[in-house]
């Protein structure tokens, strides 16, 4: 039921979206792009998945210190495909949790990491919008970050075993998945040719990764699509391309979740 209701309110948004944008630019935009541009944003797609998996791997090591970062990254990997089986979310977390033996303590850590992740996401919007400078911001970032890490003693039990330096690395690597979208993104809009402030972009990536990451559409679809539309009201720049620019990451994202059935068909690891 649950599932049916994000795709009717994700079909609801798509189609506010596109029953005002003329599809034609759209479609001629995309024909004019060059598609070896999309090669590296979607090997990016590998490095942030590898960065996920550091990120995870920090609290499944309390409880299970022999599994190793590669069976992480595999699990992490195959999982994405399972995000694709109409499942959304719920079929990629379940797989990784089905993947331990220790299911409950492998749900605990997988909560921790969504939920500490999603605090140095907004910690770096919240600081951004005070700032609106992306160097200031990500150096009142780390120090935030620092202070927190001590605050996050007082949490569950999986936190306060973790190290404040883990604790930090953590939220370092929260912060180079954003950068690493970031580049991405900005490939894309190159190779459309949409021009953009840096600034602007890297918060706009930020806060897209905590909208889309709200369980209230499927996969993203339609509250991606809207944000983009609203950077494109917001930055002056054509609404049509900028569209453009969300289809054709989606592709690519599409792609690799796609190349997730590798390892979900040929490489499954017990944890």
């Amino acid at each position: 039921m649950k599932l049916i209701l994000k795709g009717f309110i994700s079909g609801l948004i798509l189609y506010s979206i596109f029953r005002k944008i003329d599809i034609q630019p759209i479609v001629s935009t995309l024909k004019t792009v060059d598609l070896t541009a999309l090669i590296l944003p979607f090997l990016l797609l590998f490095i942030i998945a590898g960065l996920m998996a550091l990120k995870w791997h920090i609290f499944i090591r309390r409880f299970s210190p022999n599994t190793t970062l590669k069976n992480i990254f595999i699990t992490y990997w195959a999982s994405d495909f399972m995000n694709l089986l109409s499942l959304g979310s719920l079929g990629n977390e379940t797989y990784k949790v089905l993947a331990f033996k220790n299911k409950t303590k492998a749900i605990l850590a997988t909560l921790t990491d969504k939920v500490l992740s999603l605090i140095w996401y907004c910690l770096l919007v919240i600081v951004f919008y005070i700032t609106n400078q992306v160097a200031l911001s990500i150096i009142l970032f780390a120090l935030a970050a620092h202070g927190l890490t001590k605050l996050f003693k007082i949490f569950p039990k999986i936190v306060r075993e973790v190290k404040e330096s883990e604790l930090l690395l953590h939220s370092i690597y929260s912060l180079l998945i954003i950068g690493s979208r970031f580049v991405a993104n900005a490939l894309v809009f190159r190779a459309v040719g949409v021009n953009f402030e840096p600034s602007q972009l890297f918060i706009f990536i930020a806060v897209m990764i905590v909208a889309v990451s709200l369980p209230i559409s499927y996969q993203g679809l339609g509250v991606r699509e809207y944000l983009y539309l609203q950077f494109a009201y917001i930055t002056g720049q054509e609404p049509e391309k900028v569209l453009a620019v969300s289809l054709l990451l989606y592709v690519v994202g599409l792609l690799y979740k796609v190349s997730g059935l590798i390892p979900f068909s040929f490489i499954r690891v017990k944890l």
